[in-house]
């Protein structure tokens, strides 16, 4: 029951990285996609404990007293499956003009889906607080409290709901049984839906009592071809300079190790040759310090964020150091030395490059190998840029704005090393280290990819047949270059193109490499053991059903 426990809480701390990596590498993990799907378990641990009580009758009695006594069931006041739904009347005129709508598109709920809400395959729903938790929409938060703020302070909030295909936005009612009725929470409510009806990418709005549901101004298909695939190498508030995400698909470099296919364009976003260099080593030279601290400083001094932790991270930067950045770490968490400190690793021969963070605050990096100095990296930026986040008030609170500056994560030459430990010794307020990399020598093989690429505008369709949640049968025409298809369903890397697997598009969705027109078959891989367990229930079955039938 432990083990449930455990799992049920999904990828949130502590030691949530290991759901994570279990969702991704544990076949039919997947399965578990909700990880309070584990209650199951919770609950039959308790069955077997309740068995365990001898006197039947003694605890009948108990339950029976709880219920008498428990007022709210008595008098309808529960807001669980059996209570009485409030708002029914509006919240059943708001799913007729959903379901009116015979194509495909997504629903978002604001933050969180009211029990009357409807869902299914043609308009499936999502969660404004769950989207706040993904990277492309946490970026997009200011502050680590107002989770769903995202939505009118992200100039591109708008087109990342377009790419998902999210056509409706429901505004739920406050509930006096489920939400905290204070004067200020009503306040913010009120403000926050006037701030919804104003964002410039809600096409309208109507009002079913205190329901209100927006109509956005486009969305895409389940499946689209975008003009160009962009392989940025940088960070993700590229999305702030203006960029359309529909006519432009986004793979960043360095959120994973993943070397670009020749037919991406690559962007450089404050970022160097060598930056772009390094995205094709592979991913067996990679050493993550981070792996082996804690979130707390050990002995050394030395603590550690993993990239779950983006929003508590970026915003300690915030707080404490006047600092911000929105790079990736290649998934691999980031070591934090706040003064000065060492700490050793071990590595292997070759030659030693390291990813870094630099910025106002920081100093300098000396790595050292048997006593003798390898090199030494430069942190300190002396004039940094200088970036304004603004917080948008409401009634008596005005409008707030943040400077901070900006700090900046890049690859580095070191030095030849040999199989054996390095320390790294820092000076200054805080240094952050994210990789190591050994290559073979200090020449990092060009990549053979061509920089600059001509934009064609796309004419290309799909059309696609759901068979099932997990099979869809698709047909491209018209497509002129090599192109990415974009299928926005959550990043899984078990979704199979023909075979193929997908690169995480956008920090969101799948995109699938295709160079030709014609029919493709996308199979979600685990759904094919399904078979085989009804197979071997079957067979299970069939035994049982004889051996009884000969007792």
């Amino acid at each position: 029951m432990g083990v449930a426990i455990f799992l049920a809480k999904g990828n949130t701390w502590p030691f949530g990285n290991i759901y994570t990596w279990l969702f991704t590498y544990l076949p039919g993990f997947n399965l578990f996609r909700d990880p309070v799907k584990f209650y199951f378990l919770i609950a039959l641990g308790y069955s077997v404990l309740i068995g365990q009580i001898k006197n039947i009758r003694v605890m009948f009695l108990v339950s029976l007293i709880v219920l008498v006594f428990n007022w709210p069931v008595i008098f309808g006041k529960m807001t669980g499956t059996f209570s009485i739904p409030r708002f029914e009347n509006e919240y059943l005129e708001s799913n007729e003009v959903i379901n009116g709508d015979q194509e495909w598109s997504r629903v978002l709920w604001i933050p969180r889906r009211y029990p009357m809400g409807s869902s299914d395959y043609l308009h499936p729903l999502s969660e404004a607080v769950d989207l706040g938790r993904l990277r492309a929409f946490v970026t997009g938060t200011v502050g680590k409290y107002e989770t769903v703020n995202y939505l009118r302070e992200a100039s591109y909030s708008g087109q990342l709901l377009n790419i998902l295909g999210i056509k409706y936005l429901v505004f739920p009612a406050m509930d006096p049984m489920r939400d905290d009725m204070k004067i200020e929470n009503q306040l913010y409510h009120a403000t926050f839906s006037g701030q919804l009806t104003n964002l410039p990418w809600i096409k309208s709005g109507g009002n079913f009592g205190q329901v209100q549901l927006f109509e956005t101004n486009k969305k895409q298909d389940l499946f689209f071809i975008p003009d160009n695939t962009l392989y940025v190498v940088g960070s993700d508030d590229i999305y702030n300079t203006g960029l359309d995400l529909r006519k432009n698909a986004v793979i960043f470099a360095e959120e994973q190790p993943n070397a670009p296919n020749n037919n991406y364009q690559i962007v450089l976003n404050r970022k160097t040759n060598l930056d772009l260099l390094a995205t094709s080593i592979p991913k067996s030279n990679f050493i993550f310090p981070a792996q082996k601290l804690n979130n707390s400083p050990n002995e050394s001094g030395w603590w550690k964020r993993d990239t779950a932790d983006f929003l508590w991270w970026r915003d300690f930067l915030q707080t404490k150091y006047g600092l911000d950045n929105q790079d990736f770490d290649y998934s691999g968490g980031v070591a934090i030395s706040e003064g000065s400190h060492e700490l050793t690793v071990p590595v292997n021969e070759g030659f030693l490059m390291a990813r870094v963070m630099t910025s106002s605050r920081s100093g300098e990096l000396n790595l050292y190998q048997n006593n003798q100095k390898i090199g030494t990296i430069d942190t300190l930026i002396r004039n940094p840029i200088v970036k304004t986040t603004k917080l948008t008030g409401y009634k008596s609170n005005p409008d707030r704005y943040f400077n901070y500056s900006q700090a900046e994560f890049g690859w580095y030459k070191v030095g030849p090393v040999s199989r054996g430990e390095i320390s790294i010794v820092t000076s200054g307020d805080i240094n952050v280290v994210n990789a190591l990399a050994i290559v073979p020598s200090d020449k990092i093989s060009e990549l053979p990819i061509d920089t600059v690429k001509n934009s064609i505008i796309q004419s290309a369709t799909v059309e696609y047949i759901r068979l099932n949640a997990t099979h869809y049968k698709l047909k491209v025409s018209g497509l002129q270059k090599p192109s990415l298809l974009v299928f926005s369903q959550s990043f899984d890397p078990l979704w199979k193109l023909n075979g193929k697997q997908p690169v995480k598009t956008y920090s969101l969705i799948n995109g699938f490499n295709i160079d030709k027109d014609g029919e493709y078959d996308l199979y979600y891989e685990p759904q094919k053991y399904v078979k085989y367990g009804l197979l071997l229930s079957g067979i299970t079955t069939l035994l049982i059903l004889y051996f009884w039938m000969r007792k």
